[in-house]
């Protein structure tokens, strides 16, 4: 699976997504209004993640871990209402947005083995 489609149910509450080859998320992915755990785990293919994500107001865990091709995140990322868990290990990504200063809800924000980390 490369892409998701367009549209996916409101009612998922966990998309687990973990290894597959899925490049992109479709722009309408805001939709899926009660998701509160999207996991990503070593989608190495995985480039980008839309600006619609931070519209996900239940999403709680966003586990990112292994995204080798990953190397930003949105700029909107700290309009998020209620990430707990922020999980970037092993990616590419090169700075945190200065938006995440506004997450006030984020227990844990893991960055070990980024090495082309930033700032």
């Amino acid at each position: 699976m490369k892409r998701l489609p367009e549209i996916l149910s409101g009612n998922i509450s966990w998309l687990f997504l973990s290894g597959t080859t899925i490049d992109e998320l479709p722009s309408s992915f805001n939709l899926v209004l009660r998701l509160g755990w999207l996991d990503f785990l070593d989608c190495k293919r995985l480039k980008s993640l839309p600006s619609s994500l931070c519209k996900l107001k239940s999403l709680g865990v966003l586990n990112l871990r292994g995204c080798s091709k990953l190397r930003r995140l949105p700029k909107c990322l700290g309009q998020l209402s209620s990430p707990i868990v922020l999980n970037q290990a092993k990616t590419n990504i090169e700075r945190i947005p200065e938006s995440i200063i506004q997450l006030f809800m984020l227990r844990y924000l893991l960055l070990n083995y980024c090495e082309g980390f930033q700032s």
